[in-house]
């Protein structure tokens, strides 16, 4: 089930061996600064802010972005590598009757598939992430430019996220 290995960045390394170890093309503990940038790039404004990185808190090759209580950016990488092997927005407890929530998370996945797709314009970024969303309510994945995108439904969670597709 692919989705399981997406659940967290260090499930997705203890499943995967690092053989089959790729990369996107940001650097993971830039991650949240490289999304930031993107979202202002798509005409809003997104600030991930400071990042918690390593340890004692997490494995040391994850960084964690938080926007409050209900949005999380995670970035991981693999080995000894400093690119990201996976990328996840995550809204917890979604309030899908709240605009400004929606808001949030749309921008969020948005921003994450405009920062991996640097050429994309706008309105191209915005009509892809659409339709990787789609409705919120169901599970979905496109690979497009050797990225697999996905939006997962979890309980009292939804994902946006990347990896590479290889």
């Amino acid at each position: 089930m692919i989705k399981a290995m997406f659940l967290s960045a260090s499930c997705f390394a203890a499943n995967v061996p690092a053989v089959r170890a790729a990369e996107l093309s940001i650097a993971f503990a830039d991650a949240g600064p490289a999304i930031t940038a993107a979202s202002k790039r798509l005409g809003d404004h997104l600030d991930w802010g400071a990042a918690v990185c390593g340890e004692p808190k997490y494995l040391k090759t994850v960084c964690v972005w938080e926007l409050g209580s209900k949005f999380s950016l995670t970035a991981n990488t693999l080995g000894e590598s400093t690119r990201a092997s996976m990328l996840i927005t995550r809204w917890r407890k979604p309030d899908q009757s709240d605009a400004s929530e929606i808001k949030a998370f749309r921008l969020a996945c948005n921003a994450l598939v405009a920062a991996l797709q640097p050429n994309w314009s706008p309105q191209r970024v915005n009509q892809f992430a659409n339709r990787l969303r789609g409705k919120m309510h169901t599970d979905h994945e496109i690979r497009d430019s050797g990225v697999r995108f996905a939006f997962y439904t979890w309980p009292e969670m939804l994902t946006c996220e990347a990896q590479p597709d290889g």
